[in-house]
């Protein structure tokens, strides 16, 4: 768990992952820090050169995580559970006109980038220790325990809307959950246990 910080360090891990992948992968034609952005799509229109957007475009509560017990955090005192969230992301790709010519297209981009998430699926233990030390950030490794990455099959028309939401053309682009984010409440509770108690009792005469 962490604080509220902690969606913005699940973007730069997610980020970096995808840079570093594609970096290797392209000859090194991602090196650049803003080659993967966290821009919306908007801000790359008219864009020359090759870069992919992830885009945080929605958050969701967790369902199933949403009624947990308090945490104890001391005698008699309680914290109320976790903020838990999913994350959900527009990935976009881009290519500029020399880079199609030798055939590093959209597509091409783009199914690295899926692969490199579906090979990536749950992020745990070592590898995520991995990409919080890549971004500095090796201090939130026990905050962030454990990330699944999950593909979103949306329908055209679910797609279209998010486009249409963003006040510009429909791009080839797909669209993947980020869970669980759990951000600490800072809500506590105290209780005191029961020192004394009065009994009074009545007797209840008859008629």
């Amino acid at each position: 768990m962490g604080d509220f910080t902690v969606i913005g360090i699940v973007g730069e891990l997610l980020r970096e992952m995808l840079r570093t992948n594609l970096r290797a992968t392209f000859d090194g034609n991602f090196s650049s820090p803003d080659s993967v952005t966290l821009l919306s799509p908007k801000d790359l229109e008219g864009t020359a050169v090759n870069r992919l957007s992830l885009f945080l475009y929605r958050i969701v509560e967790n369902a199933h995580m949403k009624n947990q017990p308090m945490e104890q955090i001391g005698a008699g005192r309680f914290r109320h559970p976790p903020l838990s969230l999913n994350l959900h992301y527009l990935m976009t790709p881009y290519a500029g006109e020399t880079d199609e010519i030798r055939g590093w297209d959209i597509h091409t981009v783009l199914g690295r980038a899926m692969q490199v998430f579906y090979d990536n699926a749950v992020l745990e233990g070592p590898a995520l220790f991995d990409l919080l030390k890549l971004i500095s950030r090796e201090d939130y490794h026990g905050t962030i325990e454990r990330l699944r990455i999950i593909l979103i099959p949306l329908s055209l028309d679910d797609l279209t809307k998010i486009w249409n939401s963003l006040d510009t053309t429909l791009r080839l682009s797909v669209c993947y959950e980020v869970r669980v984010i759990l951000i600490d409440s800072e809500r506590k509770k105290e209780t005191r246990r029961i020192v004394e108690k009065n009994a009074e009792y009545f007797q209840i005469k008859g008629r």
